[in-house]
């Protein structure tokens, strides 16, 4: 075991907590997985190979040598490192710098301390998926129409495709198509609120928010709506007089895509919440390039001291047709005019807002991941599920050992192949 060999666990280096690795435990192959069968009258078993390696177990012996020597300290923060991590992870070692594994650190670390700590050892294991991933696979090929890529391995790849454009794809003999529009669901703009305060006896009070929507990939028809489960939020202060509210009632709000979700009421005042909808039903929607606007009229009503109050709620909900949607919440409230001062605090609240866009893959890089079939692009930072707009055939291509040929239509304007070779 020499000092200059480490091993690097998504992005944790055993040599900056004075640790340095053995490779001997790293030549090990994975076992292929076989079904047994015993039949009676024949000799010998039946093997079925269902198509599998299994996991295999990868341990690296450590010895500990760092100027300073603080092995207690470096040790646990060395396995705090490795075990504060979750899933599969990266794993790479300078034995073999030409591949990584894709592995889990499950277990405590095995230490065996030597006297005064001055070389320590320890075994750190790792449970790995059975391939050995090669770095060279990793590095994207530009592809021309009629070009061919060579797989250096024995194993069947499931390469990830990067496409611009639409039309027939061909590998080897197998053909995937892209259609030259696709449906994608995205955030078009971020929560807002807006905070009013208002004193007064009588008389309106206003809260009033708008958002601008992100619609450079929007063509007409394209639905819009509003997600989340956020809340209007309404205060009403009325003054300590000891005396509590009672008999409190709201009348209904029906064509809008929020409701009164939950009125709470104390000796100083009200509080009121407006919640969005699940907008599944069609009034929830708007059409990019059409129009709308929603009012409604509620009424709250209660009593507080003795004296009746009436809130008379106003709410319009519009949306110009392009970029801008707006939500005014009006309240006027009708009661006793005494000396005791109405403070109104609103927070009026327009959630996040997505769209169901239709999109020319022209415009866009289109995804393909041939390993699990799922196709996506990456629009204004959000990644944003294509699969209707990709046809795989009844199987996923492969990069078969040896010559691959890739051949594409016209309409494909450039593609790029990450073959992601491996081996055992």
């Amino acid at each position: 075991m020499g000092l200059t060999d480490t091993f690097t666990y998504d992005g944790v280096n055993s040599s900056d907590f004075g640790f340095y690795a053995s490779g001997e435990a790293t030549f090990d192959a994975p076992e292929k997985e076989y079904e047994v069968y015993e039949i009676p009258g024949r000799n010998g078993d039946l093997e079925v190979f269902n198509g599998r390696f299994k996991n295999i177990t990868v341990t690296y012996p450590c010895v500990y040598h760092k100027l300073g020597n603080d092995f207690a300290g470096d040790m646990a923060q060395f396995r705090a490192a490795l075990l504060s991590r979750h899933g599969y992870c990266r794993l790479y070692d300078s034995h073999h710098p030409e591949y990584y594994r894709m592995g889990i650190c499950k277990s405590a670390l095995t230490t065996n301390p030597t006297e005064h700590d001055l070389v320590s050892t320890l075994n750190v294991e790792f449970d790995c998926k059975p391939q050995r991933f090669l770095t060279s696979g990793e590095v994207p090929v530009t592809v021309a129409s009629g070009d061919a890529i060579t797989n250096p391995t024995e194993f069947e790849s499931h390469p990830l495709l990067m496409a611009n454009g639409y039309g027939n794809i061909q590998i080897g003999e197998n053909t995937i198509g892209v259609t030259n529009t696709v449906l994608g669901k995205r955030k078009v703009a971020d929560k807002v609120t807006d905070r009013s305060q208002t004193a007064y006896v009588s008389g309106p009070t206003e809260g009033n928010a708008f958002v601008t929507l992100d619609t450079s990939l929007m063509s007409a028809g394209d639905k819009i709506w509003f997600k989340g489960e956020d809340k209007c939020k309404y205060y009403f202060f009325f003054g300590e007089d000891g005396s509590e509210i009672s008999d409190v009632m709201m009348s209904s709000i029906n064509d809008l895509p929020f409701f009164p979700s939950l009125i709470k009421t104390n000796s100083q005042g009200l509080v009121l919440y407006l919640a969005y909808n699940d907008p599944r039903g069609s009034s929830y929607y708007y059409r990019y390039g059409t129009a709308k606007t929603q009012t409604e009229n509620c009424t709250l009503t209660f009593t507080k001291g003795g004296t009746s109050y009436s809130i008379t709620i106003a709410i319009t909900l519009s949306y110009d047709g392009d970029d801008t949607i707006q939500l005014q919440v009006m309240f006027t409230v009708a009661g006793s005019s005494d000396s005791s001062e109405i403070v109104s605090v609103g927070y009026t609240q327009i959630p996040e807002i997505w769209a169901k866009t239709t999109l020319a893959t022209s415009q866009e890089t289109l995804y393909i991941d041939l390993e699990n079939g799922m196709a996506y692009e990456y629009i204004n930072g959000h990644y944003v599920s294509v699969n209707s707009s990709v046809w795989l055939g009844a199987e996923l291509p492969t990069l078969k050992p040896g010559i691959n040929s890739i051949s594409y239509d016209s309409t494909i304007t450039g593609l790029q192949v990450v073959p992601r070779w491996w081996t055992i």
